[in-house]
């Protein structure tokens, strides 16, 4: 998403070993992975989120869904939990003349997760006060709207 600008991973809960495994490579080149805090660094630097996906039943989730309380039993299921068929199996989408591997519903993952994208995939409404009043961030948000040259699902394009 063109108004996103740090990276968010996300991995099956049974692919968890296999970052592990990767930490202390990825370390020699200054990115540091931290699952405990969800995150990924670079020099230092908070430059990413990373969400570990469940399998339950046919659905995806963060959490067990049986182990929720309160707001969280309604608010998941709102935004977090999806079908597996949009991820499973997995599509390459094409972005600066490479292609990538990337769940084979897109839109309709995102707009399950970013409630702002069910009005537009594009539409930008900060969540900083202070980007209110903020003439350069009204700029880029028009620039956004927009945007023609976002990723396309590359059909018909190998699978990882």
């Amino acid at each position: 998403m063109a108004f996103d600008h740090d990276l968010d991973l996300s991995f099956m809960a049974e692919d968890r070993p296999v970052l592990e495994e990767c930490r202390d490579t990825l370390a020699c080149q200054g990115i540091v992975v931290d699952l405990a805090r969800t995150s990924l660094f670079y020099s230092g630097r908070k430059v990413g989120d990373m969400e570990m996906w469940t399998r339950y039943g046919n659905r995806l989730c963060r959490d067990d869904p049986r182990q929720r309380e309160g707001v969280m039993k309604f608010w998941r299921p709102l935004v977090d939990d999806f079908p597996a068929r949009w991820i499973e199996p997995l599509a390459r989408i094409r972005f600066a003349g490479a292609t990538y591997p990337c769940p084979n519903a897109p839109t309709q993952l995102i707009r399950q997760r970013y409630l702002t994208c069910r009005i537009h995939p594009r539409l930008v409404i900060p969540h900083k006060q202070k980007c209110w009043f903020c003439r350069a961030f009204w700029a880029e948000a028009a620039r956004i709207m927009r945007f023609r040259g976002a990723p396309v699902l590359a059909p018909g394009e190998p699978q990882p």
